[in-house]
């Protein structure tokens, strides 16, 4: 049984690119993440302007 070598280029261009693909990877979770948590402090401040508006209404001159 003959035994083939490794092409040292080879590797390392997959490594490469499995390095490339797990960092586009890593950055759209991290987009995800970043657009829930916008999400959430826009619904927070949505439900703050509500009360806000409902309190300065109650307000008679």
């Amino acid at each position: 049984m003959r035994i083939r070598r490794p092409n040292c280029r080879r590797v390392t261009t997959l490594a490469n690119l499995a390095g490339e693909r797990l960092n586009s990877v890593t950055l759209r979770i991290g987009g995800v993440e970043n657009l829930q948590s916008t999400l959430q402090a826009c619904s927070d401040l949505e439900q703050q302007a509500a009360r806000l508006k409902q309190r300065v209404g109650s307000f008679r001159i």
